[in-house]
């Protein structure tokens, strides 16, 4: 039988990939098999505690547009470079395409309990309900602050540059247009699947309805329109129409893009997105399966490798320079000298980490992408067999994020 992560072959006997190290029990559990209630469980329990009061970047994006806020990360600031976002998910997508369905169900609760937490503290989420019981939904959608307050959001975290279109209030129709989105530069024809569920996710908070989204391209025009569904109905949101070949080439364009340090386009938002997304999306792949987590350091194992023949590394030396270079100019971190600790064997700290950088104590490690990156750039540029684990993180009540790097025994 194949591994569900690495597509490596594995006996039925094993209990374990010799690859990627998932354990067999895991090759019988769907990756989907984690709820919309779980995804939502962390929003809802305790006000939502777990990200408004444990992760600061989250926080701060509520407050940001209304308040100036000190950056938690001093050097590097609170965003990362795009390129570096989008290579995450699509190397995810690339080795397990069911993975991109729970990503937009992830991205449309994202959109809408920013949206939520937003109309509570501006104390209009009472208005609001009222107004969509009542089916007037449009008296929320076009009111002047509620789309000042989407617009400036979506500018805040350089998600994307939103207007509204049109209104068709009786066949409960919804258009927005949205420029220089996150994943609009990279001349695909997959749907742009972030952009579109995080509106989404929008727009239910907003019209206390149910919406599916559709992409409308014309010329060089990108729009999305959403169909409203009363609550009370089950509708069966539609998966991305692009497919494993697509993603695989929207990858590799992506590592050619950091390798050769080339700017995305995007004219008013820049090369960067805010690091709350990378936090939050980082948290649901660590909470979820074993299989979630053994793919999470299986992508990073991907682009590390990647990278590593696209730069043409040889040497363990040129993998340090390379990693500090990239992580500081995609605003990925700060990688600090490594500490050889023995033959074959080195600590490396990390510091301003996007993917933990303002995260308190919630018993997890979350650089774990970041782990099988550098284990990919010393596999791929040394022929030896290493393994990186995340030792520390400052998710996990540490003082910092510490790597150990060591020449496995064949």
């Amino acid at each position: 039988m194949k591994c569900p992560v690495c597509e490596s072959v594995v006996q039925s006997k094993w209990k374990f990939c010799p690859e990627c190290g998932i354990n067999a029990k895991e090759f019988k559990r769907p990756y989907g098999g984690y709820s919309i209630e779980r995804l939502r469980q962390p929003w809802v329990e305790k006000g939502g505690e777990v990200f408004y009061k444990k992760f600061k970047a989250v926080e701060n994006v509520g407050t940001a547009p209304y308040a100036k806020i000190k950056p938690i990360r001093p050097i590097l600031g609170d965003f990362i470079g795009v390129h570096f976002s989008n290579i995450k998910t699509f190397s995810l997508s690339s080795i397990q395409p069911r993975c991109t369905g729970e990503l937009c169900e992830m991205y449309r609760m994202i959109g809408y309990h920013s949206v939520d937490h937003a109309l509570r503290t501006m104390k209009l989420s009472k208005v609001v309900d009222l107004v969509g019981r009542t089916g007037l939904f449009w008296k929320v959608v076009d009111n002047s602050e509620v789309h000042k307050m989407l617009t400036r959001g979506w500018g805040e975290v350089h998600q994307g540059v939103v207007s509204l279109v049109s209104i068709d209030r009786r066949g409960l129709q919804i258009k927005f247009r949205v420029d220089e989105g996150q994943l609009a530069y990279l001349g695909s024809d997959a749907t742009d699947f972030m952009t579109l569920n995080i509106l989404g996710g929008n727009l239910e908070a907003l019209c206390n309805m149910k919406c599916i989204g559709t992409e409308v391209r014309r010329g060089d025009e990108k729009y999305f329109e959403y169909q409203l569904h009363p609550k009370t109905g089950e509708i069966d949101y539609p998966l991305p129409s692009a497919d494993e070949d697509e993603y695989e080439r929207i990858f590799e364009k992506l590592v050619g893009d950091i390798v050769e340090n080339k700017p995305s386009g995007r004219v008013k938002l820049k090369d960067i997105v805010h690091i709350s997304g990378e936090q939050v999306e980082v948290f649901y792949m660590m909470r979820a399966t074993e299989g979630h987590r053994i793919l999470e350091k299986y992508s990073g194992v991907k682009c590390g490798k990647t990278l590593a023949q696209k730069a043409g590394l040889h040497k363990e030396e040129e993998v340090w320079d390379f990693a500090r270079n990239v992580f500081k100019q995609q605003k990925v971190g700060l990688l600090q000298k490594p500490t050889k600790v023995s033959e074959g064997r080195v600590n490396i700290e990390l510091t301003e980490s996007a993917y933990s950088a303002g995260v308190s104590d919630i018993g997890m490690k979350l650089d774990l992408f970041i782990a099988g990156i550098i284990e990919g750039l010393l596999v791929q540029s040394t022929g030896e067999r290493w393994q990186v684990d995340e030792k520390l993180c400052i998710a996990n009540g540490d003082g910092c994020c510490e790597f150990t790097a060591k020449v496995r025994e064949h």
